[in-house]
């Protein structure tokens, strides 16, 4: 049986999810705490044991000139004794049901796998969203940066939304900045000119390099490189807006897919 979850559930769910994704128990208790809503999450319950789940997280799309409304098909997991028996593909196919009656624009979806690409594409997903990714050594480049604060995060979107103009994106709002800060509090920064910031990297450290996993603005790599310099790292691993990877797929539920590139970067990934 599909159904919506309930309130009761929150603790199983966290179960389901930390079984499915194993080695994420951390990040799975912030986002129980955080994000999760029992209203938007669908479970598969087969006697009276919920073996499969899905959340449908609310997401605001834009391309500058109109905002969508999509549904995030995140923690997409069965059981491992329960797969490949068809029942995640029930469970995706009600979602679009429900979609549909909500008048959802969009299904959107952020792969941790490239084979998921394949998977998904049957049920009429598209490969639309992608990221570029880049490697460098770190070099004397140094610039001055100091880390994000809280109060920063109207002045990041700023640049965010410049950077992503022409292209389908998610609209950020209070919450989603919220979210980004608490995950990324220690490993997040700025650069300002003349006070103002106008780039910024959320990441994280490694034994040998800073990955940021979001890279924006005009003086991003050169943020990047002095953020893992000053960490004493040797390398330093960008990702930011465009199309040499697609991490992410998009289906059509009451509105036609734009021709335009898409960015959907950071949404609870």
């Amino acid at each position: 049986m599909i159904r919506y979850a309930l309130s009761s559930e929150k603790e199983i769910l966290e179960d389901v999810f930390n079984i499915c994704f194993p080695g994420e128990k951390k990040f799975a208790k912030w986002f129980f705490d955080k994000v999760f809503n029992y209203r938007n999450t669908l479970v598969y319950e087969e006697n009276g044991t919920i073996i499969a789940a899905l959340q449908m997280i609310p997401v605001k799309l834009t391309d500058g000139e109109k905002t969508y409304t999509s549904s995030y098909l995140y923690g997409v997991g069965t059981l491992p004794e329960y797969r490949s028996q068809g029942i995640m593909g029930k469970v995706i196919e009600y979602s679009f049901e429900e979609d549909k009656k909500n008048g959802t624009d969009y299904s959107i979806l952020i792969v941790q796998e490239d084979s998921l690409l394949d998977y998904y594409s049957r049920f009429g997903f598209e490969k639309y969203f992608s990221v570029s990714k880049k490697v460098f050594d770190t070099d004397e480049n140094i610039i001055n940066f100091r880390p994000v604060e809280r109060k920063d995060f109207a002045a990041i979107n700023k640049v965010y939304e410049d950077n992503c103009a022409g292209i389908l994106h998610a609209v950020r709002d209070e919450r989603h900045c919220d979210a980004l800060y608490d995950m990324y509090a220690e490993t997040s920064f700025v650069h300002e000119t003349d006070g103002v910031i106008d780039s910024y990297v959320f990441g994280y450290f490694t034994e040998n390099s800073f990955n940021a996993t979001e890279c924006i603005g005009i003086n991003g790599l050169a943020l990047a490189n002095s953020v893992a310099v000053y960490h004493s790292k040797k390398q330093y691993k960008c990702t930011f807006p465009g199309n040499e990877k697609y991490i992410g797929m998009i289906k059509n539920i009451n509105e036609s897919i734009k021709n335009i590139e898409g960015y959907i970067n950071l949404l609870y990934n």
